[in-house]
Formats: C-alpha cells, sequence, structure tokens
C-alpha cells in the first residue's frame, strides 16, 4: 500500500479517544507508562480520561507510532482493539447494551461513529444473508494502515461478543493489506477464515444476527432511556472543530509558544479569518493559550514534582515574575 499520506484535516481536534484509551491500555499491559508515551504531544493521559475530549488526527497518529515504535508487535492492533469493551465507547456503547436487538444496536452505533472515536468511517449493507461492515481510514497513512485495519475488526468483533455473547463469530474477515508472514493471530482472534489482498477492508457477519435479542433491554424504559442518552450526546460539552484545534496547537508548544500566525498556516486560513471566527465562538487567541497555561501550570504544580521557575518555562513564561503574576490572576 505505498500511497502517499493524505494530511487535509489532519490538524482538526474532532476525533474521540477511545482508540488511544485501548493503545494505551495495551501498552501499560505491557509495561510502559502512560504519561511517558503522552508526552510532547500536546495532550496527557488525565485528557484522554475525559470522554468530551478530542484530538487531532496527527496527534492520534503520532501516539499510535510512538506506542508501535515501543511495543515492535505486529499485532499490535488486534491486542490492542481486543482491550476493548461495549462501556470503552462511551454513551454510545451503553444505547448500544440497552438496544433491542443486535441490529439495532449496529444501526445506533452507525449513527454515532463520531462520538465513539473512530478513526475510520464505516458503512454497511446487507446482501442475502450476510451483513457487510466496510472500513476506510479517514485519512491514509502507510504508516498506520496496518494498525488501524486490525484495531477496528478487532474492536469490532470483541464489542460485538461482549453484547451477544462470545459465541458472536463473524462469517469471514477480509482485509486490503498484503498477507503477513503468519496469518494465526487472525483465525485464533476471530475464529473465521481471514482473506487478504482483498480490495477493502470488510467485516461479514450472518444477517441472523441482526433480530439476536439483547439480555439488558427493557420494554418498559429501554426506548425512554435511549432518547435520553441521545439527547445527552447531542449535549456533551465538545469544543467546536476550529477551538479543539487551536487548543491541540498551542497545547502542543507551550514552552515555545505557537503564533495566531503558524496556527492559522496549519488550519489553512489567513490570521484574520481565525481570529473572526473565534470570536464569534465567544473566545480569543489570547483567551485559549492563557486556559492551555493555566491548566499546564496547574498540573505541573499538583505533582509537586518541579519548582516554579521551570514550571513558568514549561508554559512559556520567560520571566518567573510574570508567571507568578499570572498565578494570581488565575486563582483570584
Amino acid at each position: 500500500m505505498n500511497r502517499p499520506v493524505d494530511i487535509s484535516g489532519a490538524d482538526v481536534a474532532n476525533i474521540g479517544t477511545s482508540t488511544l484509551r485501548a493503545a494505551l491500555t495495551y501498552a501499560r499491559q505491557r509495561g510502559y507508562s502512560s504519561e511517558g508515551l503522552c508526552k510532547g504531544l500536546g495532550l496527557t493521559y488525565e485528557d484522554l480520561r475525559r470522554d468530551e475530549f478530542r484530538v487531532s488526527f496527527r496527534q492520534a497518529s503520532q501516539l499510535i507510532q510512538r506506542i508501535a515504535s515501543r511495543l515492535n508487535d505486529p499485532f499490535f492492533g488486534l491486542h490492542s482493539g481486543a482491550t476493548q469493551t461495549i462501556t470503552s465507547w462511551g454513551l454510545t456503547g451503553v444505547g448500544m447494551l440497552i438496544s433491542q436487538t443486535f441490529g439495532d444496536a449496529i444501526r445506533f452505533g452507525m449513527r454515532h461513529q463520531r462520538e465513539i472515536g473512530a478513526l475510520n468511517f464505516y458503512s454497511y449493507s446487507i446482501n442475502d444473508n450476510e451483513l457487510v461492515l466496510t472500513m476506510t481510514p479517514k485519512i491514509s497513512n502507510p504508516n498506520l494502515d496496518t494498525f488501524l485495519v486490525q484495531e477496528s475488526f478487532a474492536s469490532i468483533t470483541n464489542v460485538s461478543r461482549s453484547v451477544v455473547g462470545f459465541e458472536f463469530t463473524p462469517l469471514r474477515v477480509e482485509f486490503g493489506l498484503p498477507p503477513p508472514l503468519s496469518t494465526d493471530a487472525y483465525k485464533a482472534f476471530f475464529k473465521c477464515p481471514v482473506l487478504f489482498n482483498a480490495g477493502e477492508n470488510r467485516l461479514v457477519i450472518s444477517s441472523k444476527w441482526l433480530n439476536h435479542p439483547l439480555r439488558y433491554y427493557d420494554e418498559f424504559i429501554s426506548d425512554s432511556l435511549l432518547t435520553e442518552i441521545e439527547t445527552l450526546i447531542g449535549q456533551a460539552p465538545v469544543d467546536s472543530d476550529l477551538i479543539g484545534s487551536v487548543r491541540a496547537m498551542v497545547r502542543a508548544r507551550l514552552d515555545n509558544p505557537v503564533s495566531a500566525t503558524e496556527v492559522a498556516v496549519n488550519l489553512n486560513i489567513s490570521e484574520r479569518t481565525l481570529r473572526n471566527r473565534l470570536k464569534e465562538l465567544g473566545t480569543t487567541f489570547s483567551k485559549i493559550q492563557d486556559q492551555m497555561r493555566f491548566e499546564k501550570a496547574s498540573s505541573l504544580i499538583k505533582s509537586g514534582e518541579l519548582p516554579l521557575y521551570k514550571i513558568a518555562a514549561l508554559v512559556g513564561y520567560s520571566d518567573p515574575k510574570s508567571f507568578r503574576l499570572a498565578l494570581r490572576r488565575w486563582n483570584a
């Protein structure tokens, strides 16, 4: 798959973090520090624990590639996806869990792909006795393709098993990837035929599963709960794509502050347009920068590991006196 990397939209912070949390979970199981793996990427482990937190594709790809380089595991995506259960998908997962049938759960999940935090686009079709789920990466990156398709189908399979039972097995899994030296790990996990060089990435299941009743559905309360969940998902306090993108870029360069001009260039807009759009959203570049400094400084002070003058430098203050004044203002 030697195709060019498509980075359009790579700096837009609109991606949820379930995939990153799963990758970090597996890395922790292998003995690596989540905090250390996140260092320098403009996000922290605590950020990723917040369900409303969003990252850019660039941040996500950097973290995944960093973990992959440490683990040196050709089945990193399979193992990472296998850590996910229905609750890993937050409110969307809860909605799926209390749906009436597995087919209803699939439709609910498809409506809320973005909220789950998928790094891919999903579509499905029902042909004869098969449901075919097709996965396409949101942004093509040859360095991530294997991880993305492994993690995608492994997480969907594991989540399905947590919903309908561990007897769930796909009919077959088709990868657009070339075959690895050994396919044993794939066959052991999916427990079905696995094909490579298939042209597309597809997970195929029997349509009989669509009518499979889910054990947590309650005819008296589930429908009203699903309505409430839909409302909560719609009201989730998520940054606009623009604000999230600016926050991500500012956070990544607190020790060497990025300018509004640099941010605008990265977003392919003029600085004037950037400032006007932020104003329309009720904020300014300076306010975002100040908030990011406050959050980072508060975290470092709470840890108690560094003196104030070092924290000042890490959040962009060359003069400790100015930093102390900022602390007074933040705590006022």
